[in-house]
Parts: structure tokens; C-alpha cells; sequence
């Protein structure tokens, strides 16, 4: 994924969502793999609207569903609704 997010910060492609399931993984390195994931999110201006624990799978702990908005899109979308006062 980091791949992807450096093409979405570089403007060469345009992703409004993503919807992703990490997985816990028991080799050593994992937790450097999820901090360059979330840094490369960060850099692409993708936020996260919501996150879940999948408590059907991986041991009802180890997977985390992410669901990640473009900061465009949510300018674009909070635009659209009007608010009353």
C-alpha cells in the first residue's frame, strides 16, 4: 500500500477511499511496517472515518478493518451539507 499512497501524494492518481483489513503479524518487523503504513496514509491525506476489530477472524484480535477518506473528499462533502443554524 505505501507504494499506492506515495503515488496519491504525488497527484499521479486520485483515491478518495480506501477500505483496508491489517492483519497482526508475528514477525519482527511488523510494527515498522504499520507505522510506514500509517505515515504513508498521512502523506496522501488520507484520514481514517472508522475502525473496527474483525472479532470473527485472527484470533478476534489480531485484524483491524480501517476505512480511510481523502481530505479532498471530505471538504468536497462537508461543502455539500448545508448546516442549520
Amino acid at each position: 500500500m505505501p507504494p499506492l499512497f506515495e503515488l496519491i501524494a504525488s497527484g499521479n492518481v486520485q483515491v478518495d477511499q480506501v477500505l483496508i483489513e491489517l492483519h497482526d503479524s508475528k514477525q519482527d518487523n511488523f510494527t515498522s511496517q504499520l507505522n510506514e503504513f500509517f505515515l504513508a496514509a498521512d502523506k496522501a491525506k488520507l484520514r481514517i472515518v472508522h475502525k473496527e476489530r474483525n472479532q470473527w477472524g485472527c484470533d478476534g484480535f489480531r485484524c483491524v478493518e480501517y476505512a480511510l477518506v481523502s481530505e479532498s473528499f471530505l471538504r468536497e462533502a462537508n461543502e455539500a451539507i448545508p448546516c442549520s443554524a
